[in-house]
Parts: structure tokens; sequence; C-alpha cells
């Protein structure tokens, strides 16, 4: 051990080697300076913006749906809307929505209660009806969210068909994903069933008629 010691005074005091030894002092100083700022660097502070998924649902400007609803009989619809236009396709049969004109294969044809119902579950009704409901509860999972809603049945069927009832609440079930409402389900015990999925939201650029 004495051995040792001598021998690094011998190099200590020798000025090249001290020199060295200095230098190195400061490159382990200055690497373990860098190394701990590396590491312990502050991030930017990511801030969520707060937006607002109903105000983006009412405000989508194209969307390919489809329509499930169940009732007396089954229905099902699929279509796009796009450029202020209902296109959808039932049994076949391809139908179009402008002007408040309905087209079945490019023919004119009167809307009955059916192409009623189709036309009234827009989004732009369906944010207004959900603006009257109340917010029950928000689950929360890894990645989405639903957000249930009650409406009185009053409340519905005023904005359906500008009747009354007053029967049990109404259940209105949104998924949530990525701040965008992807599906909406509408629900009365043994009465209706509802369900619009929504898929390419605001990708929809042009429609082949």
């Amino acid at each position: 051990m004495k051995a040792k010691i001598k021998q690094f005074k011998e190099i200590w005091n020798n000025k090249i080697y001290h020199s060295i030894i200095i230098l190195g002092f400061y490159a382990i100083f200055f690497l373990f300076i860098f190394l701990f700022l590396s590491f312990n660097k502050t991030q930017p502070k990511v801030y969520e913006k707060n937006i607002d998924s109903l105000s983006l649902y009412e405000n989508m400007k194209s969307y390919d749906y489809k329509l499930s609803y169940t009732k007396d009989i089954n229905k099902t619809v699929t279509g796009t809307y796009c450029n202020n236009n209902y296109y959808f396709v039932i049994d076949s049969d391809i139908y179009k929505y402008s002007n408040n004109m309905l087209y079945k294969n490019n023919t004119t044809i009167n809307r009955n209660d059916l192409f009623l119902d189709i036309l009234r579950f827009n989004n732009t009704d369906i944010y207004n009806l959900i603006k009257k409901s109340i917010l029950n509860e928000t689950i929360t999972y890894s990645n989405y969210k639903k957000q249930i809603y009650t409406i009185t049945s009053n409340e519905y069927y005023n904005w359906y068909n500008n009747t009354t009832s007053n029967l049990e609440n109404i259940l209105i079930t949104l998924t949530i994903e990525k701040n965008y409402i992807t599906k909406i389900e509408l629900e009365k015990t043994n009465d209706f069933k509802l369900e619009i999925v929504y898929e390419n939201i605001n990708q929809v650029k042009k429609v082949d008629e």
C-alpha cells in the first residue's frame, strides 16, 4: 500500500502526468454534468387541449356511417354524408337526399316514414337532442370513453315527431375516440334501439354517383 502511495506521489509530482490527471478529472466532471443534464432535461409540458367532442360532432363535414334501427322490424342503412348531401343504400338500392329532394337510383321519389327516420338522425339534429339531455356518467377506458345521457320521453318525441309521451327516459350513449364521437346509441327499454357508427370523419371528399 505504501508503495502505491509513493508511486502516486511520484506521478503527481511529475508535471506531465500531473496535467494529464487534472485533465482527466475535468473530463470526468464535465461528462458527469453532461449526462446529468441529458437525463434530467426538463421536457416541454404538453397541455391537453380542451376539445369539445359535441362541437366536433355537430360540425362534421363528411363521414361514412352505418345506422341500425330496431323497433317493429330491423332496419340497417349504410351511407355517406358529403358536400351537404346524404347518400345511403337499402336493399341494394342507392338513395340520395339533396336540397330537400329524395332520389332512388337517380329517380325522384316521395319520402315515407322510413326515409324520414333515416334523415332525422343526422348529426346536426342529434347534436340538438343531446344538448337537451342530461349527462349522467362518463366511463373512461384505455383508448376511448363513453358518455351516458338521459332524456325524457316527452323531450325525445317532441324532438322526433312533435308528439308527447310520459313514458320512461331514453338513454343516449356516446363512444368517443380521439375527441371524435364514433358511435351513438339511443335506447328505450321494450320500445326501440338505434345505433349509428361513424367512420372516415371529415375524410370523405367525393362520392361517385
